[in-house]
């Protein structure tokens, strides 16, 4: 294929998934605004709602799940220990063997019960379980 007809074929591949995938790039950034709003409505002392994945990048694709992610304000997560404050629960971070992008969470501290109900323990210390806190 020459530049032109690359071109061309990209172009119309790009069309058609603004027009019968994704959506079209206003609506993609109105997606993205709403969940942005609803997000921050959503925010509390507590705890506040992400809303992620395709859905949150504002892709509104047939079949697709929503993923929403949840931050406690009263757990950190840190490389560096930072100065303890009673009220706040604490996780490590340990990259050592774990793949590029993933960490394992090690539970340091906590003042909540619902941090070890979903941990388990490895060799005396308890680690933040990913299949114990999906819902």
């Amino acid at each position: 294929m020459t530049d032109h007809s690359t071109q061309h074929v990209s172009r119309a591949l790009y069309w058609y998934m603004c027009q019968h995938i994704v959506g079209t790039e206003d609506y993609v950034k109105q997606i993205r605004l709403l969940n942005a709003v609803r997000d921050n409505l959503s925010s509390n002392k507590v705890g506040i709602s992400i809303t992620s994945g395709s859905f949150g990048e504002g892709l509104e694709m047939r079949g697709s799940d929503l993923d929403v992610m949840f931050m406690d304000r009263n757990v950190e997560v840190y490389d560096v220990k930072p100065r303890f404050h009673p009220n706040i629960s604490y996780l490590s971070m340990n990259t050592d063997y774990e793949k590029p992008g993933f960490t394992q969470l090690r539970l340091e501290y906590s003042n909540s019960q619902t941090l070890y109900d979903n941990s388990v323990q490895f060799a005396d210390k308890h680690y933040l379980s990913s299949t114990l806190g999906k819902k």
